[in-house]
């Protein structure tokens, strides 16, 4: 029973004498290269003397030992918590150290692998239990939320956090933001990046960066960026103005649509006679009423809306009379003038100059002729726009060039003795084609 033993131990010999063979640089099977007791390939031989076959040295192939090669699951090998000591952070606490500004590694710069598993272990405990009740509302440091948290909410560590994030705070910046920083081209390219709003803010850090956000090379950046088209409009400006005038276009276009958001209002009667009687309340109305030498009316009236009539007009005072005038002299030598004044401004706008008189209504009330056109031509081309609607083609085919052309009438007081006209009660403004101060059943006067 003992030989056994013996040969055990022959054959432990053998192997590792085999094994020790195999790293004093014997060759592998199929190798062309030797490899040295430290294992590290040994070049000091020719391709010429490694050049061999099983046949020449069957020896080499006896005393090599296979090795048994390791699985590589990875290319990184997995990291253990001795390593990272943040992984001790659940969701919860990260997603609390992210809103701190922690960001991942920096823990590792102020404290020990040791001390931050002790930190971070009651942490990570209290912000699951904390993560169903508790919601933040403004933000604030981890040494605030020390002083107003349970002793179960461990504030001994919040307030180390604290004393790590301002550790932080007073490291100096790393080399590659300082070089970016001293850097022109860096820092234009980034700014055009941003945007304009961190442009702006740029511009109140120190003169440097309000030069830089200034620079040509930043504002033909934003500009290209948003209207690419642009640059036909930068022949006789800088890309700044250039991005500034196409911002206040877009503005000017949004403003008009928001402008449109009361078409609603004209539904409701109530809302529609309240509206017109403030636009009306803005403007006064400049009377100049003339036959031949003699001056029947000038004076300055306010400008009103009758809701019963549906009708802009002047209530002229009871107390301004004029020199009597026979009909016939009216009709003959009657000009009147009429001038709409903006009370904010004194801006003036011509309702009809020296118009003349017309026809007698049936209501009793004189139509003057055609005065002046409160629109351009572009209002005429909007129109055609507008008439190729099938339904607004029913009213726009029968326009003509009287349309839009303000229409004026006055109440006339005779006196019925000799039936001259002695005053004027009120004075009514319309526009032809629209609101037309020409009623049906005229009565011509002749």
């Amino acid at each position: 029973a003992r030989p056994r033993p013996k040969t055990r131990a022959r054959r432990s010999r053998s192997t590792s004498a085999s094994s020790a063979a195999m790293w004093l640089g014997v060759r592998r099977p199929g190798s062309r290269r030797s490899f040295s007791a430290a294992g590290v390939p040994d070049d000091s031989q020719s391709d010429r003397d490694t050049l061999w076959s099983r046949e020449e040295k069957p020896s080499a192939i006896q005393e090599a030992v296979p090795v048994r090669r390791r699985r590589i699951r990875s290319k990184r090998p997995p990291r253990h918590m001795a390593h990272d000591p943040e992984q001790v952070a659940g969701p919860a606490l990260r997603g609390l150290l992210d809103w701190f500004g922690f960001w991942h590694g920096d823990l590792r710069r102020v404290a020990t692998p040791h001390e931050l598993r002790r930190l971070l272990r009651p942490l990570d405990e209290w912000a699951r239990r904390a993560r169903r009740y508790t919601r933040f509302l403004r933000g604030a440091t981890p040494r605030e939320l020390s002083s107003c948290i349970r002793p179960r909410g461990h504030p001994e560590a919040f307030r180390r956090l604290g004393d790590y994030l301002e550790c932080l705070e007073r490291m100096p910046r790393p080399a590659s933001v300082r070089a970016v920083l001293a850097s022109d081209e860096l820092m234009h390219l980034l700014l055009a990046f941003m945007g304009p709003q961190t442009v702006g803010a740029a511009c109140c850090a120190s003169s440097r960066f309000q030069m830089l956000a200034d620079s040509e090379e930043v504002w033909r950046q934003l500009l290209h960026a948003h209207w690419p088209a642009s640059q036909a409009l930068c022949k006789n400006r800088g890309s700044k103005s250039c991005y500034a005038y196409r911002v206040q276009l877009a503005r000017d276009a949004a403003g008009r649509c928001n402008e449109r958001d009361h078409m609603g209002m004209f539904d409701d009667e109530g809302v529609v006679e309240k509206w017109m009687t403030e636009q009306a309340a803005r403007y006064q109305l400049m009377v100049e009423m003339v036959v031949g030498q003699k001056v029947l009316l000038a004076l300055i009236v306010d400008l009103s809306y009758d809701a019963e009539d549906d009708d802009i007009c002047a209530r002229v005072p009871t107390d301004c009379c004029c020199p009597p005038v026979s009909w016939d002299a009216l009709q003959d030598g009657l000009r009147v003038s009429l001038t709409l004044i903006r009370k904010e401004d004194g801006k003036c706008l011509v309702v009809g100059d020296r118009m003349e008189f017309a026809v007698q209504l049936d209501d009793g009330d004189v139509l003057l002729g055609f005065g002046s056109s409160p629109v351009r031509v572009s209002f005429d081309e909007a129109l055609y726009v507008l008439s190729k609607h099938p339904l607004c083609d029913l009213v726009l085919s029968n326009r003509t060039e009287h349309w839009f052309l303000h229409e004026a009438s006055f109440e006339p007081i005779i006196r019925e003795e000799d039936e001259s006209l002695v005053g004027i009660s009120r004075i009514s403004i319309g526009l032809h084609g629209v609101c037309m101060r020409e009623r049906r059943g005229r009565r011509g006067i002749g």
